[in-house]
C-alpha cells in the first residue's frame, strides 16, 4: 500500500462513515475534523516522545530543531516559518578549561517552573550554573520565550521542537499529500471518524433528551 493523497483521503472516511451508517461530511467540514484528530494524535504521540523510539519514528515529519547562537533568551516565534508545537529538549553549547586546555560541550538544560526558580534561588549550594544549566518559560505579553539560567551565556543554543503541521491541503491539492506517513494517516482517520461518530450519538442523545423535556411539559 502507498500513502493516500488527499482526496484519497477523504474518500476513505466517507466509506468509514458509510459503515458506522454516519453521514457523510462536505470536504471544508473533513479538513476541519481532520486537522482537529492530527493535533489530537500528534499530543497523544507527544506523551511518549521520550521513552518510545515507534513513537518518534512516528512524528519524524515534524520534528525540528533550531540553533540560536550564543543567548540566553529564545522566542517561539523565531523558529518561524514553523510553528512551534511542543518542545521536545533544548541543548547549549558550554567551554570549560581543565588542565590549560578548552573544551566544549553540548549539554543539555532542563526545564524548571518559575516558583522552583525562585525556590532554587534562595538555596547558595543549588544555583544553576555551566554545568548544571536550567531554563524557564514566560510571556511578555509579544510572545512565549524561554530564559536560559547558567553562569554563563551558552556559545549556541539550540531549541528541539515538534512544528505544528501544515494545513490539510484537500481543498486547495487534492492529489497532494499529508506529511504524516500512511500508517499515521490511518490512525488519524480513526480518530477523526470516532470524534464524529461521538458527535453525531451526542447530538442524538440530546435531540432525545429536549423531546422528552417538551413532551413532559405538556
Amino acid at each position: 500500500m502507498a500513502k493516500l493523497t488527499n482526496l484519497e483521503l477523504y474518500k476513505y472516511a466517507q466509506v468509514k462513515w458509510d459503515k458506522s451508517n454516519s453521514p457523510h461530511e462536505t470536504p471544508p467540514d473533513f479538513k476541519r475534523r481532520y486537522e482537529e484528530a492530527r493535533l489530537e494524535w500528534m499530543k497523544l504521540k507527544f506523551k511518549d516522545f521520550e521513552v518510545t523510539e515507534s513513537v518518534r519514528s512516528d512524528l519524524w515529519p515534524f520534528i525540528r530543531e533550531k540553533d540560536f547562537g550564543s543567548t540566553k533568551i529564545v522566542r517561539f516565534k523565531d523558529v518561524a516559518p514553523d510553528r512551534l508545537l511542543y518542545k521536545t529538549a533544548v541543548h547549549g553549547d558550554y567551554t570549560f578549561a581543565c588542565n590549560g586546555k578548552q573544551t566544549t560541550y553540548t549539554l543539555p538544560i532542563v526545564p524548571r517552573t518559575i516558583d522552583n526558580m525562585n525556590a532554587i534561588g534562595q538555596d547558595p549550594w543549588n544555583q544553576p550554573d555551566d554545568t548544571e544549566p536550567m531554563y524557564v518559560e514566560g510571556n511578555d505579553g509579544s510572545g512565549a520565550y524561554l530564559e536560559v539560567h547558567s553562569t554563563t551565556v551558552p556559545q549556541n543554543l539550540t531549541v528541539h521542537y515538534l512544528k505544528a503541521p501544515e494545513p490539510f491541503g484537500l481543498l486547495t491539492d487534492r492529489n497532494g499529500f499529508t506529511e504524516e506517513e500512511e500508517t499515521q494517516q490511518y490512525e488519524i482517520i480513526d480518530i477523526a471518524v470516532k470524534k464524529y461518530e461521538l458527535s453525531i450519538e451526542n447530538y442524538g442523545r440530546f435531540q432525545g433528551m429536549a423531546q422528552e423535556i417538551q413532551t413532559s411539559a405538556i
